[in-house]
């Protein structure tokens, strides 16, 4: 009787480390599932962070491209304002000089 007790509790250590090894093989799997998951986040991660760094060298060009331009324009702006002042004050020439020649002309008719 005892031998089949010492029998009974054999199969039954048996079986629980069945279960236990079972138990382990399925937390085994998860694990892989969760790191596979894990590295597939990360991969996503770094790939943004890539892309937000490229759109930032993007962003930092056309910000430069854009100054220059319009450091450029305001040249333009300023060469024209003078060259309108110039032209301002080269009709104000003439009108004074034209006003002259009317004058003398009215004053040789007379």
């Amino acid at each position: 009787e005892r031998v089949e007790e010492l029998i009974s509790e054999i199969k039954n250590i048996n079986d629980e480390m069945a279960a236990v090894q079972h138990a382990k093989e399925n937390l085994a799997s998860k694990l892989e599932i969760v790191e596979s998951e894990r590295d597939e986040c990360l991969n996503e991660a770094e790939a943004a962070i890539d892309d937000k760094e490229k759109m930032m060298a993007e962003i930092e060009v056309m910000e430069t491209k854009y100054a220059k331009e319009i450091e450029s324009l305001t040249h333009q702006f300023s060469d024209a304002t003078l060259q309108i002042t110039e032209l301002t004050s080269q009709l104000s020439d003439v009108s004074t000089e034209k006003k002259e020649l009317e004058t003398k002309t009215e004053s040789i008719s007379s």
